[in-house]
């Protein structure tokens, strides 16, 4: 038996035993998170400075509010492996979320292969099935990203994601919460009952008699309206130091598309 052969054979024998033990020859290997520690760990350069920034304090803050860890991660290419197995293997390595409340959610870009994926931690599958996580890659990552607005993609699609999350959105994801009732009866009061009463109440003329606190009433009543669904411009400033994900875990609930 030639030497050649010999490790023909030998190589052979290693392959058996890797595919015996379950361990594939060429695995695809996990980014390891960004050092220091962030939310939004981008390999490619694909957002800017200021763009980074701004998702990066939007994701941080909102953490900070709620415990829940969204976490953004861009890389180049995932070779041939399911970019859904493969997000939540990864959200499950570096254990996105809270250990317990497991509350982790991880959007996955891939550009080179055109894939997105969101992966949600078991503590949020509830609050965001798996059809919501494919309506908001298609209504809002997809349609920004085959512009190349990538910023607009993620920073629209984890706002709607956070109101998912805070239980503020039902049914239809891209309608806000509507106004109660009651509220809007109040609002409406203070818009057009109480000008009216205003002017009858006027003495020879003079419109002065409004009641003193009207305009303070009314700028009440149309704030009244503005719940956590209204708007995000809150969380795009601010957020506090990150010290790494606290260790939650995944079972593959999500999404995911090509653009």
């Amino acid at each position: 038996m030639t030497f050649l052969s010999v490790k023909i054979k030998q190589l052979f024998l290693l392959s058996g035993l890797l595919i015996g033990a379950g361990l594939p020859l060429f695995g695809q290997a996990y980014p390891e998170p960004m050092t220091p520690p962030r939310i939004v760990n981008d390999y490619v350069d694909l957002l800017s400075e200021q763009q980074f920034n701004m998702l990066e304090s939007k994701l941080r803050k909102y953490r900070d509010t709620t415990s829940n860890e969204f976490a953004v991660v861009i890389v180049e290419t995932i070779g041939q492996d399911d970019i859904d197995l493969y997000g939540a293997d990864l959200a499950q390595k570096w254990g996105i979320g809270v250990k317990d409340k497991e509350n982790g959610l991880l959007i996955l870009v891939a550009v080179g292969d055109r894939k997105v994926s969101i992966s949600t931690g078991y503590g949020l599958e509830g609050a965001i099935p798996d059809a919501y996580a494919k309506r908001v890659i298609e209504k809002y990552v997809k349609p920004n990203f085959r512009q190349e607005k990538y910023f607009e993609g993620l920073d629209q699609a984890t706002s709607i994601l956070m109101g998912m999350a805070s239980g503020e959105f039902k049914g239809d994801p891209t309608q806000k919460k509507a106004l109660p009732g009651a509220l809007s009866l109040i609002v409406i009061f203070f818009l057009i009952i109480v000008p009216i009463l205003s002017v009858f109440r006027g003495r020879r003329g003079h419109l002065s008699s409004k009641p003193a606190g009207f305009w303070s009433m009314l700028f009440l009543a149309s704030q009244m309206g503005r719940g956590r669904g209204s708007t995000f411009n809150d969380f795009n400033s601010g957020g506090g130091n990150f010290g790494g994900f606290g260790g939650g875990g995944f079972g593959g609930g999500g999404a995911s598309g090509s653009w």
